[in-house]
């Protein structure tokens, strides 16, 4: 039986840790105003004009300092211990769409109608998604992490950083589908062998 694990990318992942790296140097440069802090200050305030960090000051440097704690340790994770965010198997298929703390959701087959990929538009821009229409919407979560509900029926889900394209996705798990919802092949006793002839190979006197 065939089976499919898809992870998130390798690269964007990188990318993603590497985007923390910024956020935490400013977060720790504004708590303890050293060089980057110091050399915006004197550039546009007077240097008799000294500027006292404010507490809004502090709140945004800890947002941001956390954020990049967050980004960089995501991106971290995936790269050294990836988890499938698609699965498919004989048992059905496993998404990472409760949320980031949960486990993935397991849906059967027989609660699947069609699946595919598109592109559709969020706020003006293109993405890339893998749509799964259901017979039961209920084994599906009712608000989805990295997914949304077009339709009553249908569930799209973000493919934008996996590592294979989204239609390449859907095809594979729509091959698994049909091959798992088959019934299996009945097995046939081998006919009996033919009755023993007693001519002319048995000659009696």
């Amino acid at each position: 039986m065939s089976e499919l694990s898809v992870q998130r990318s390798g690269l964007r992942m990188w990318l993603l840790a590497l985007s923390g790296i910024p956020l935490m140097v400013i977060g720790l440069d504004i708590l303890y105003r050293r060089r980057i802090i110091a050399f915006f200050t004197e550039a546009v305030f007077a240097s008799n004009d000294p500027q006292l960090v404010e507490p809004r000051d502090v709140i945004w440097a800890i947002f941001l300092l956390v954020l990049g704690a967050v980004l960089s340790g995501f991106g971290l994770k995936e790269l050294l211990a990836p988890r499938a965010v698609v699965k498919a198997d004989a048992g059905g298929l496993q998404l990472r769409i409760a949320g980031p703390l949960r486990g993935p959701v397991v849906i059967p087959w027989t609660a699947l109608e069609d699946v595919g990929a598109e592109e559709l538009e969020d706020d003006g821009d293109l993405v890339s998604v893998m749509w799964l229409k259901f017979t039961d919407p209920s084994v599906a979560p009712a608000d989805p992490w990295g997914a949304r509900w077009i339709d009553d029926k249908t569930l799209a889900i973000l493919a934008t950083d996996w590592e294979l394209p989204a239609n390449k996705v859907a095809e594979k798990v729509a091959d698994i589908a049909v091959l798992s919802v088959q019934p299996a092949p009945t097995r046939r006793s081998p006919p009996p062998p033919p009755p023993a002839s007693t001519w002319p190979w048995d000659i009696r006197p």
